[in-house]
């Protein structure tokens, strides 16, 4: 259902940010963050049985709407460290790391609950380890993620969806032909066959599982 009422979203950011740049080389960085949000808009979704809507009489409706909540709000710290390991004798030089994590604490008010609720699609917590080894001209990346749940939709109390944990993993190998004018790339994207998993309310209360599959690309670029 259109929503006439609905007013735009607006939000106020406050950021802090330090870096560190050892002598090692690489990179370690903290960084403070802190949104304040209006407005915040949502999707409503209800599921009603034997109801009267616009004088007609449903023996089961769903309701959807966009709707402002009352305000907002996210604040977090993330952790950062870059760090290429040439230091390395021989070979090992080639050996790499890029990581971060998130610590994210959020808050979505709404007229009429009470009830705590974290803001629509923000995981409390975000981590990211990518080690990576690069003896010119081959490069291979792997990629680790993972994301703690978080609440995907708005309906009654007891009825809110939420997205479960997740953790994927990736793979990237390059390789350089005829200088660095052209390189073969090969990706595989999601190597456990992680599944989407969501539920509501509780999570004893399991209703979505998907399989997105793995994914393998092989390809060619230039730089010319």
């Amino acid at each position: 259902d259109n929503n006439p009422d609905l007013q735009p979203y607006e939000a106020t950011n406050y950021d802090l940010s330090a870096e560190y740049y050892p002598a090692t080389g690489g990179q370690l960085s903290l960084g403070l963050f802190h949104k304040d949000i209006d407005n915040p808009i949502y999707t409503f979704r209800s599921t009603e049985q034997n109801v009267t809507y616009d004088g007609r009489q449903f023996t089961r409706l769903r309701y959807t709407q966009q709707r402002n909540g009352d305000a907002g709000r996210l604040s977090g710290v993330e952790l950062s460290w870059n760090q290429p390991f040439y230091f390395l004798p021989g070979v090992l030089k080639g050996l790499g790391l890029t990581s971060n994590v998130a610590f994210i604490t959020s808050e979505l008010r709404i007229a009429g609950r009470d009830d705590a609720l974290p803001f629509l699609g923000q995981p409390d917590r975000v981590t990211n380890l990518i080690p990576y080894f690069q003896p010119e001209p081959f490069e291979a990346r792997f990629a680790y993620a993972r994301r703690s749940g978080f609440l995907s939709q708005v309906n009654t109390p007891g009825f809110d969806r939420f997205m479960a944990p997740r953790e994927t993993m990736d793979l990237t190998l390059r390789y350089q032909i005829l200088g660095q004018g052209l390189e073969v790339i090969g990706t595989a994207r999601n190597l456990t066959n992680a599944p989407e998993v969501g539920y509501q309310g509780n999570v004893g209360q399991y209703d979505l599982h998907v399989l997105t599959g793995r994914t393998f690309s092989i390809g060619l670029r230039t730089t010319r």
